[in-house]
């Protein structure tokens, strides 16, 4: 798997005390299965290149990253794996100079050509005399998060536009009542902008009276309140009809968290049309924090027939590596006690030598994860990946990390300790919990909204529907899922709706149509219709917002049989 070439200038480049060396001479009897059992098991590309930049060594993960081997990466030149833009871009970062760079976001070539995201970290070896004689480039897989970013662009993209593109004025609230986002119709409504509205609390906007009206509806126990007549007061004082609805926000565990209220200026409306209602998805932007796991040490490459001066600059090799990782590198002896770790643990944990030589390593975990830890049979089964645990740092803080663990043998087989290389994941758990709450804060005012709200897809397939839509309709999921969006209207109502040319225009709203449900009746329905599109102006869809109408309808027949002019306000 592993190749060597001539080492152009090779020496011992450790950068340990003189003590600290003999400490860990003494305490690691095995330092080639040690390196080699890191190397070979790290969840990243490690590559060593000469002094003339041709590839040396590298490890499994590296073949398997870019659909290479010994052949192919053997002596190439280590510019020739990234696209010319690319090297370039890396060239001007000056790493030969600075000694080191980390975390570069950049792509390599794949054997069959395609480009792969990788995050890339440098440490240059120098001689003595400051010449470089060689190179280490850690390769951290990241199409994943790539690919997560790409489909959060595109989401983000499609509510932006239903947001900004609403027929009425959005307001999110905190849970202390302080508006804390709006679109722009809440702008031109109110003849407001961001220095009048941040942070404003939410009262202000309504006249003395007309506040107290809506306290009076209970709304933050209820939850939810629609189509309330009330006044606004805009920038100038001025009074504005409008009709109100209002979402509660909740967390999972009923604490309330802000409120979603959409406001339609009645002053706008056409005689007998009724306000179309609105309910916005706002979904919580998916920022997979991505942790670059750089379990990173190199493997023992050397052969037995090489020269003992080879394997002292292969050991500077391995130094170098441990002391650059991004990831803590723990290593205990047959007792679990810490005999050696790199200095992103003592960054990590915020500890010194004193701190951790010897130290047992179970105190490094609180009891219950050391217990769970126990559990997995590690010293049994040999290896464990990426196990999510806690561990506590000097200060006795609590940090989430993703753990990896390696049992050491002896050629006997008998265990001589172990290796743990662990990536904190603490801002990725606080960022997956947030996106639970807001996820369920969202799903929430989603399924309780009083208005039907499809999804479709580019082929105009109902693909996402809320709870109310069951409701109105009278259909399940079988129903609904990959139903032609046509299908719901009588042949001549959804000609209509075509002539309207909705896909060109992005946007309809208020279209006074009807709908056929389960039981093929016919029920008279406001529909507002948004257009969805990809960066590039592709069609990808679009949401359906239907208003039940057959109230009104009935409403009006009345009035008009009794000679009276019926308004929905």
């Amino acid at each position: 798997m592993n190749k060597s070439g001539d080492a152009c200038n090779t020496g011992s480049h450790s950068d340990l005390s003189p003590d600290q060396d003999m400490d860990i001479e003494n305490a690691i009897p095995h330092a080639d299965i040690i390196y080699k059992t890191v190397f070979d098991n790290a969840a990243v590309g490690i590559i060593v290149a000469d002094c003339n930049e041709n590839i040396i060594y590298w490890n499994k993960f590296t073949e398997h990253l870019l659909g290479m081997n010994s052949k192919d990466l053997y002596m190439k030149s280590i510019g020739s794996l990234y696209p010319e833009s690319e090297w370039v871009t890396i060239r001007g970062l000056d790493i030969r100079d600075k000694g080191s760079y980390n975390l570069h976001e950049t792509k390599v070539f794949h054997k069959n050509g395609e480009l792969v995201d990788v995050g890339l970290s440098v440490a240059v070896i120098k001689s003595d005399n400051g010449k470089v004689t060689s190179s280490i480039g850690i390769f951290t897989d990241i199409r994943e998060r790539k690919k997560i970013e790409k489909q959060l662009q595109l989401s983000e993209e499609k509510y932006r536009i239903i947001f900004e593109n609403s027929v009425a004025a959005i307001t999110v609230t905190d849970q202390n009542e302080h508006i804390v986002f709006w679109n722009k119709r809440t702008e031109d409504l109110l003849r407001m902008d961001s220095n009048d509205l941040f942070l404003k609390p939410v009262k202000t906007l309504y006249p003395e009276e007309e506040w107290n009206l809506l306290r009076s509806l209970n709304i933050r126990e209820k939850g939810l309140q629609h189509l309330i007549e009330t006044k606004v007061l805009d920038k100038a004082g001025e009074l504005i009809d409008v009709g109100l609805s209002v979402s509660v926000l909740k967390s999972p565990d009923g604490e309330i968290t802000g409120s979603i209220g959409m406001i339609v200026d009645r002053r706008e409306l056409i005689e007998f049309k009724k306000a179309q209602e609105e309910q916005m998805i706002l979904l919580a932007a998916y920022e997979e924090q991505s942790q670059i796991l750089s379990q990173a040490s190199l493997h023992d490459i050397h052969a037995r027939e090489q020269a003992e001066h080879e394997l002292s600059y292969i050991e500077g090799l391995y130094s170098t590596v441990f002391e650059n990782s991004v990831v803590g590198i723990t290593l205990t002896d047959e007792n679990e006690n810490i005999i050696f770790w790199n200095k992103y643990t003592e960054q990590l944990l915020g500890m010194e030598y004193d701190d951790l030589y010897l130290k047992p390593v179970h105190t490094l975990y609180p009891e219950e994860e050391w217990k769970m830890i126990r559990k997995q049979d590690i010293r049994q089964k040999g290896m464990q990946h990426n196990i999510e645990t806690k561990m506590i740092t000097k200060d006795k803080d609590i940090l989430d990390v993703s753990l990896s663990v390696s049992v050491l043998r002896n050629p006997d087989g008998k265990i001589t300790g172990s290796i743990g290389m662990f990536t904190n994941i603490t801002e990725r758990k606080i960022t997956e919990a947030q996106l639970r709450i807001a996820e369920e804060r969202y799903r929430t005012i989603f399924d309780n909204s009083a208005v039907a709200i499809m999804l479709t897809d580019e082929n105009e397939n109902i693909v996402f529907w809320n709870s109310y839509t069951e409701q109105l309709l009278n259909m399940g999921h079988n129903d609904l899922y990959m139903k032609p969006v046509s299908e719901l209207y009588p042949a001549d109502e959804w000609n209509m709706i075509r002539a309207q040319n909705i896909r060109a225009k992005g946007l309809q709203q208020h279209i006074e149509t009807k709908m056929v449900n389960k039981d093929q009746e016919l029920i008279d329905i406001g529909l507002s219709v948004t257009v969805l599109k990809n960066p590039d102006g592709r069609i990808t869809g679009s949401i359906g917002m239907v208003t039940d109408l057959r109230e009104i309808t009935e409403l009006r027949k009345l009035y008009s049989a009794n000679g009276v002019e019926y308004s929905t306000w």
